[in-house]
């Protein structure tokens, strides 16, 4: 009798930790920029993702950008579209979706990805998936706080699980 309560309050402590885990999160490792219409103003922000230890559930992605006038600012406008999960192969299609997190107001936004199945490489004997998706941002060239320039922000999250 002892040893099950035992094993029921080892098995309640190890569901409420892992509820209370925090989503692991993937390393930006590239950027991309856009030139505004105005010819100097340049946006850039963090575009690519890894996560090379995917456990599965959600992986996390900060987002910063950053605008190359002095006084311009960058606003995620709420606006984001989910472009797809890859690879696509016939008979072990990665599947799974992409989610908005948060945001602080003109620096960042975290979005997480979530893969619900993984594609198995037989080259490289891992699963993987790909995330990919835009969002967009209100560009402020001069300060005065009306958006110049609303422009589209490609990002991609790609997942390793070694087998």
């Amino acid at each position: 009798m002892k040893i099950s309560k035992l094993f029921l309050v080892l098995g309640v402590v190890l569901a409420m930790g892992l509820m209370a885990a925090p989503a692991l999160a993937a390393t930006a490792v590239d950027t991309d920029s856009k030139l505004l219409d105005d010819g100097v103003t340049t946006v850039t922000w963090d575009s690519s993702f890894v996560d090379l230890a995917y456990v599965g559930g959600a992986t996390t992605m900060l987002i910063n950008w950053t605008v190359s006038s002095a006084s311009g600012t960058a606003d995620y406008n709420g606006n984001w579209h989910e472009r797809g999960i890859t690879p696509r192969a016939k008979n072990d299609p990665a599947e799974g979706y992409v989610r908005e997190v948060s945001e602080v107001p003109n620096t960042s936004a975290t979005f997480s990805a979530t893969f619900t199945e993984l594609h198995y490489s037989e080259d490289e004997s891992i699963d993987m998936g790909n995330a990919h998706f835009t969002i967009r941002l209100d560009v402020d060239i001069d300060g005065d706080t009306i958006t110049d320039q609303t422009i589209r922000c490609g990002v991609n999250c790609h997942v390793e699980t070694p087998v």
